[in-house]
């Protein structure tokens, strides 16, 4: 499960960086809220990504 986690991380983190250095270059509120929301959103998939690894390997929470 870690392998599936660092391949879900590896473009999360390239596609942040490129967002904060599209941020930085433009400069705009537009591009700026891009950011955030992508930011918010690769959370947002970074922390269903665990929760799947943590189901399968029986370690996360008892299901309801």
């Amino acid at each position: 499960m870690a392998a599936v986690l660092a391949l879900v991380m590896l473009p999360i983190i390239a596609a942040t960086g490129f967002f904060l250095g599209v941020v930085r270059a433009d400069g705009t509120l537009s591009s700026a809220f891009a950011g955030v929301t992508f930011v918010i959103l690769a959370i947002g998939v970074l922390g269903g990504a665990l929760r799947i690894a943590r189901d399968a390997d029986g370690t996360g929470h008892e299901s309801r």
